[in-house]
């Protein structure tokens, strides 16, 4: 039905042939409200200025947090899909909790390097959260824009000794995902060693399980290293058919996987009170690489199945391996039915008081 001419009956509102029109202005632009015939006009007049100061109000606020990274970070998310917005949108937390408020062209090198200097209790992310930080500079600002992250080196990171756990401890934690596809990947790393970015490359053609086999990717971490096809253990036979079976194959997200594993831990550790809290998932690949080296002894064949690309890297496995040798050797030496320096320690005791007890007699027959 045609509106026909229409009669101004207040400011702002009108009648035509459908009814009466009020419109609310905010920032220039017009905004209609349909009303019947038959609606009182003071009435529509107070509605008006209600309405009107609700548009300017919600102006006011998005002005306000225009322009801030926790705005900016919503926009860059919104162009991202799949597990690297799920992956960013975990990073972005982190900036937006220290630097939500504040403009983006308004955070500068000195804050963003201060920031990764306070978070020095996560090294094994800064330079993903650097990273991710200069991906939204370039998305909104431009790759030539403003970027105070260009001149924020990368973080060093800090290579300490690795961390191995004992298989008894893994079993407990991968029982408690049940049969996810997270606990059949954590299954794969520890018992292959291979790094998350190697597992989510792998192919159905790439393991061969008759030949106990399976092929890698180059890796493309430090200074890289070749493909090549490394054998597998039973147990890595049986985390494979998991695998397959709950068709993990193909990109996941880390951070939802990080998150599986954290509850993992804290529901293993309510009934297992020698499980460290501060367990990474990253430790599956160095418990592997550890066990291997205690085992073997062959500093060659760990760095072959580290996909590392010199002996060199691999050193720090061999000294984790060898600091728990010492720690059984001791162990073995001290223990109550051990050989060791206890048990001459006892034999020393019965011969002193043996020498002692004659030393008695003699005096006494001296006597």
């Amino acid at each position: 039905m045609p509106r026909g001419l229409r009669q101004r009956i207040a400011t702002g509102i009108f009648r035509d042939a459908i009814g009466i029109a009020v419109i609310v202005s905010v920032n220039g632009k017009p905004h209609e409200y349909r009303c019947p015939h038959d609606s009182d006009v003071a009435e529509l007049i107070k509605e008006r200025l209600t309405l009107k100061q609700a548009g300017a109000l919600k102006l006011e606020r998005e002005e306000a947090t225009a322009d801030t990274l926790r705005a900016d970070a919503a926009t860059y998310l919104s162009t991202l899909t799949g597990r690297h917005k799920a992956d960013a949108d975990d990073i972005l937390t982190h900036w937006v909790t220290a630097f939500g408020d504040r403009h983006r062209d308004a955070i500068t090198a000195v804050d963003v390097r201060q920031q990764l200097a306070a978070w020095h209790n996560a090294p094994s992310t800064l330079n993903h959260r650097r990273q991710v930080l200069s991906s939204l500079y370039k998305s909104l600002s431009g790759a030539s824009g403003y970027n105070p992250v260009r001149e924020v080196p990368k973080v060093r990171e800090r290579y300490d000794t690795p961390r191995s756990l004992p298989y008894s401890v893994i079993t407990a934690i991968l029982d408690q995902m049940g049969p996810t596809q997270s606990r059949a990947r954590f299954a794969v790393m520890a018992y292959t060693g291979l790094p998350q970015a190697q597992i989510a490359q792998l192919t159905p053609a790439d393991v061969d399980l008759k030949a106990k086999t399976v092929r890698v990717s180059p890796r493309r971490k430090g200074k890289g290293s070749p493909g090549r096809t490394l054998p597998l253990s039973p147990q890595a036979v049986q985390a494979f058919k998991d695998f397959a079976a709950a068709d993990c194959w193909g990109e996941f997200s880390r951070s939802s996987s990080a998150k599986a594993f954290r509850n993992a831990v804290r529901n293993a550790r309510a009934t297992r009170k020698d499980i460290p809290k501060s367990i990474r998932a990253y430790d599956l690949r160095h418990s592997f690489l550890t066990e291997v080296y205690r085992k073997t002894g062959d500093i060659h064949a760990v760095s072959h199945l580290a996909l590392h690309s010199t002996p060199a890297q691999t050193a720090r496995y061999a000294q984790s391996a060898v600091k728990d040798r010492m720690a059984e050797a001791i162990r073995a030496t001290f223990s109550k039915r051990g050989t060791g320096q206890k048990q001459s320690n006892m034999l020393d005791f019965k011969h002193r008081n043996h020498d002692q007890g004659a030393l008695k007699k003699t005096r006494k027959k001296t006597q």
